[in-house]
């Protein structure tokens, strides 16, 4: 069996049964997956934190499969682990104790390794409050 152009649609169950005279004799099955990656649900949008208080941003929805491969970014740069800065097992970036340049534009890059495709959301914009202002 061939499919010419496989898309999403074609993901599930296939068997070949071969028949005769006799009866039918299920031959073998299969499970055909696809893998696809759509774009990010969610636009720009922006939150505030207090100076010194922890900060959550949370990665933006992107429906794909399987599940991407989330990096995260500010400003153009990878952000990376450090002993205030983590990122959850659900692709949360979490900050603790926000300092003032914590504020910027973070971007979420998905990468599915399956199909190879990679998406950039758009800018989520921290900005960082000062106590004392």
């Amino acid at each position: 069996y061939l499919i010419p152009s496989l898309d999403r649609s074609h993901a599930g169950h296939y068997r070949c049964i071969v028949r005769n005279r006799v009866g039918a004799i299920m031959q073998c099955s299969t499970e055909v997956q696809v893998a696809y990656m759509g774009g990010f649900v969610e636009g720009e949008r922006s939150q505030t934190v207090s100076q010194g208080e922890g900060a959550l941003i949370h990665a933006p929805r992107i429906h794909s499969f399987p599940r991407p491969q989330i990096t995260w970014f500010r400003d153009g740069r990878k952000i990376p682990s450090s002993s205030r800065i983590a990122i959850t097992l659900d692709n949360t970036l979490v900050i603790l104790s926000t300092v003032a340049p914590d504020a910027g534009r973070y971007y979420a890059q998905a990468v599915n390794d399956k199909n190879g495709e990679n998406k950039t959301s758009q800018p989520i914009t921290l900005t960082v409050e000062s106590k004392y202002a």
